[in-house]
C-alpha cells in the first residue's frame, strides 16, 4: 500500500513539474509605483498703490492658503485635483505663504515712468501699468511692490495631476489701507517623466515642461469661483478667461490718503504782518512708524498739494523769543511705539503748511499761541484776497474746521488772529488844552471882576 501510495505522489508530482515548464523562463515582477517628491517654492507679487505725493505706509500683510475644489475633466480639458494639505489641527503647516511688509522709503514706480507712445515703462518692471491685467496705475498714482514666497517642499505629491490651492489676503487694521477679497488660486502640476538613466524609468518632477512653468497663479474676484479657470488641454492654464478671473502677477491694494493744510491770517490795525505765530499740529489713529512729507513751498508739480511758508522763521520785533528762529520741519515721523504725532509750526500772515499724505480716517487737531490777539478758528471770506495759492489750496478761504474725527478728504483750516485798538483823533490833541487854559483865564478874570465891583 504504502509502496503504491508513493508511486501516485511520484508521478503526480512529475505531471505538475510539466505543466509549468513552459513557464519556467518567466521573470515575475511587482506592481509599478511612483516615488513620491516633495513640492519646491513659487512667488507672487504684493502691490501697493498710493499717491504721487504720500509715503510708503509701514504695513504688513498675510495670508492664509487652503486646498481649492476638485473640478472633473470637461470638454477636453484636464480634471483639478484638490491641493494636498497638511495640518496641525486646524493649522496649515504646509505648504506656508510668507508674509510681506511694506515701509516709508521702499522704492515706488509712478504712472509718470510709463510711456504711453512705446506703451512700455521706463523702468525694467515690465508689469507696473497693468498690475494683474488691469490699468490700476493712474495718473498722480504710483505704486511701491513686495514679494510673497509659497513654500510647498513640506508637501508630498505621489501621483500626477493638477493640484489647486487658493491663497487669500488676512485683513488687518492699518490706517488708510484697502484690504482686498480677491484671492489667488495656485495650480501646482506634477508630471510624468521619462528617466533614460533609470531601469524603472518613469518619475514625478515639478518642473518646466513645454517652456511651461509648474505653477500656474490666476486671481479671481468675489463673484467668480476658482472652477472657473481654464485648465486647457496641455500643461498651464488655457486662455478662455471669464470677466472676473485672469491670469495674474499678485494682488493689489490702494492705501488712500488726504492732506492737511494749515493756514494764518493777520487783520486789524493793530496786528502785525511780519509776526510770526505758533500753531500745533496733532495728528492721530496713524500708523506706528509711518512718514509723512511737508510741503512749505510750490514744488511745481501741478498734481500735489503745496505750502507757502519759511523754512525757518525769522527775528523781529514783533515775535516773541519763544518764535524765533524756529525750524519748520519738512519731514514728520511717528515713533515705532506709537500712532500719533505732534508738531509746531511758525507761520506770518499769509503763510500755510501742507502735511501730505494722512491717512484716511485720521484724527486732527488744530491749536495755536494766540498771544495778544483776538483767535478766530478758520480764514475769513474777507480774508480770502490773501495770497493763498489758488491752484492748488482747493478753496479761497481756509474754512475747514481746526479739528475732526475722521479725515475723508483734504482739509483747509487755519487761525484769523485779529487786534484792534481806538486811536484818538488829531483835533482832540490840540484843542483840549486850549480849551483848559482859556477856561483857566476866564475864570481868574470874572475873580478879579468881582473883586474890584465889591471894593468901590
Amino acid at each position: 500500500m504504502k509502496t503504491r501510495l508513493g508511486r501516485l505522489l511520484t508521478a503526480a508530482a512529475a505531471a505538475l513539474v510539466m505543466a509549468v515548464s513552459p513557464f519556467a523562463g518567466v521573470k515575475t515582477s511587482a506592481a509599478f509605483t511612483y516615488t513620491a517628491i516633495n513640492g519646491t517654492t513659487t512667488t507672487f507679487n504684493k502691490y501697493l498703490v498710493l499717491d504721487d505725493s504720500a509715503q510708503v505706509p509701514n504695513v504688513t500683510f498675510g495670508f492664509t492658503i487652503a486646498a481649492g475644489d476638485e473640478v472633473p475633466s470637461s470638454n477636453g480639458t484636464m480634471a483639478v485635483l484638490p491641493g494636498i494639505v497638511v495640518k496641525n489641527g486646524d493649522v496649515v503647516t504646509a505648504p506656508k505663504v510668507s508674509s510681506v511688509t511694506f515701509a516709508a522709503g521702499n522704492d515706488t514706480v509712478s504712472y509718470t515712468d510709463w510711456n504711453d507712445d512705446t506703451k512700455t515703462f521706463k523702468t525694467s518692471d515690465a508689469s507696473a501699468k497693468q498690475m494683474n491685467g488691469t490699468d490700476v496705475l493712474t495718473a498722480n498714482k504710483k505704486y511701491a511692490k513686495q514679494t510673497a514666497e509659497v513654500d510647498f517642499s513640506g508637501v508630498t505629491f505621489s501621483e500626477p495631476g493638477i493640484y489647486r490651492y487658493v491663497v487669500s489676503e488676512t485683513a488687518g487694521s492699518a490706517k488708510g489701507i484697502s484690504y482686498t477679497t480677491d484671492k489667488l488660486v495656485i495650480d501646482v502640476y506634477v508630471t510624468d517623466y521619462v528617466d533614460t538613466t533609470d531601469d524603472n524609468k518613469h518619475k514625478l518632477q515639478i518642473a518646466k515642461v513645454n517652456d511651461k512653468a509648474p505653477y500656474v497663479i490666476s486671481r479671481i474676484t468675489s463673484s467668480s469661483t476658482p472652477s472657473e479657470i481654464p485648465t486647457g488641454t496641455d500643461l498651464g492654464s488655457g486662455d478662455n478667461y471669464k470677466n472676473g478671473v485672469e491670469k495674474a502677477t499678485g494682488l493689489t491694494n490702494t492705501y488712500t490718503t488726504h492732506n492737511l493744510v494749515v493756514g494764518k491770517a493777520v487783520s486789524g490795525n493793530q496786528a502785525s504782518r511780519d509776526k510770526y505765530f505758533a500753531l500745533t499740529v496733532k495728528v492721530e489713529n496713524l500708523n506706528a512708524g509711518d512718514k509723512f512729507n511737508v510741503s512749505l513751498e510750490n514744488d511745481n508739480n501741478n498734481d500735489t498739494v503745496d505750502g507757502n511758508a519759511d523754512g525757518t522763521s525769522g527775528i523781529n520785533p514783533a515775535t516773541k523769543d519763544a518764535n524765533q528762529n524756529k525750524e519748520n520741519a519738512q519731514l514728520i515721523t511717528v515713533a515705532n511705539d506709537a500712532t500719533s504725532f505732534e508738531k509746531t509750526y511758525y507761520l506770518q500772515h499769509g503763510q500755510y503748511i501742507a502735511i501730505r499724505g494722512l491717512p484716511d480716517g485720521a484724527k486732527y487737531t488744530v491749536t495755536e499761541d494766540a498771544e495778544d490777539y483776538k483767535s478766530t478758528e478758520k480764514i475769513a471770506d474777507t480774508l480770502s484776497t490773501l495770497d493763498w495759492d489758488p491752484e492748488h489750496n482747493g478753496n479761497d478761504a481756509f474754512d475747514d474746521d481746526t479739528s475732526s474725527n475722521n479725515m475723508t478728504k483734504d482739509i483747509y483750516t487755519g487761525y484769523t488772529n485779529t487786534r484792534n485798538g481806538t486811536v484818538p483823533t488829531g483835533i482832540v490833541l490840540s484843542v483840549v488844552p486850549a480849551v483848559i487854559i482859556f477856561a483857566l483865564a476866564l475864570a481868574a478874570l470874572i475873580v478879579i471882576a468881582v473883586r474890584r465891583k465889591r471894593a468901590e
